[in-house]
């Protein structure tokens, strides 16, 4: 099943159906057999009027969506840290109140959060890499010794590290000393000090890569400037956003499960929503939803439980 990505002239990390200009009877079919819509939301231009459309469009499916922070590294060569957490924060207001439109009894909260609710993820599709808050939250938990789940929810919001007593605080300003929120402090400051460091040449990057385990091969290091970041950038934080930010579309993809499983057994045929995906979208061949299919069904028996066909859901494609 398709994950449809939408967007306008926007790439994203997954190759599934992006609306590049147009809200007709293309993208329509796709949101028809998709399970649910990754929004790319450009931070520099923000939510146009296209963009909400499409969403709503979504939405109106029955759709969950989750939300691609996209552009953050040329947010970030034009505003301070604090500026882009704060376009951040107006950026996803202004989709939460689109998506609280739709929310419901039946629904239930369609929102997306940045913190361990989850549902955002932020980065450069451009140049390849993203991260979710979750992501950071699992590094420092480790080294702070903090349950990942509250490490999360303090690296958003107003949330404030104060080193010097080593206890968090909620406002900016404890005592008269001003201090960077949490999301500022531990990973948009990280990103740029690290930034900076490649595109001046400074040898201190190599040390930052050591302690962020990041290590480079042969080639990789004969690299400079914006290749050479890009790189460490996409090695740091290239792809493990993706299952996070797709957890919220999890449930609408449990609902298709149910509507498959005509027999009630908690099982369905692969021969039979092979047959379904190919009349869904005629380029899928049987013979690479065979192979995929086999794949995820780890009983060998041809069929798919949920928690199968969820794996088959989100397994890399052609």
């Amino acid at each position: 099943m398709s994950v449809c990505v939408v967007g306008q002239n926007k790439s994203a990390f997954m190759e599934a159906c992006a609306n590049a200009g147009g809200v007709g009877t293309k993208l329509t079919d796709s949101l028809d057999g998709a399970d649910g819509v990754i929004m790319v939301y450009d931070l520099i231009e923000g939510m146009t009027i296209e963009d909400e459309t499409v969403l709503r469009k979504a939405l109106i499916a029955g759709l969950r969506a989750s939300i691609f922070v996209d552009n953050l590294d040329k947010a970030l060569e034009k505003l301070d840290p604090e500026g882009v957490y704060q376009a951040c924060v107006r950026g996803l207001d202004n989709v939460n109140v689109v998506l609280s439109t739709y929310s419901g009894a039946v629904l239930g909260d369609l929102q997306v959060y940045p913190d361990f609710k989850g549902g955002v993820a932020f980065g450069s599709a451009s140049q390849g890499w993203g991260f979710t808050v979750r992501h950071f939250a699992k590094m420092y938990a480790k080294k702070m010794g903090i349950p990942e789940r509250k490490m999360c929810d303090r690296l958003w919001g107003d949330n404030f590290f104060w080193a010097k007593k080593k206890t968090w605080v909620y406002h900016a300003e404890p005592e008269g000393v001003t201090l960077p929120r949490a999301f500022v402090q531990f990973i948009l400051a990280p990103i740029v000090q690290l930034s900076q460091a490649i595109l001046t040449n400074n040898s201190r990057y190599e040390q930052m890569l050591t302690a962020l385990n990041i290590s480079l091969s042969a080639s990789d290091k004969g690299l400079t400037g914006q290749a050479l970041l890009t790189r460490v950038m996409q090695s740091w934080m290239a792809s493990d956003h993706l299952s996070l930010l797709l957890v919220p579309i999890k449930d609408r993809v449990m609902t298709t499960f149910s509507k498959f499983d005509k027999n009630g057994d908690g099982r369905i045929s692969c021969s039979e929503l092979s047959a379904l995906m190919q009349q869904l979208d005629p380029s899928w061949s049987g013979g690479d939803l065979t192979k995929l299919m086999a794949q995820s069904d780890d009983n060998g028996d041809g069929t798919l439980d949920p928690e199968e066909f969820v794996q088959f859901v989100f397994s890399p494609t052609r």
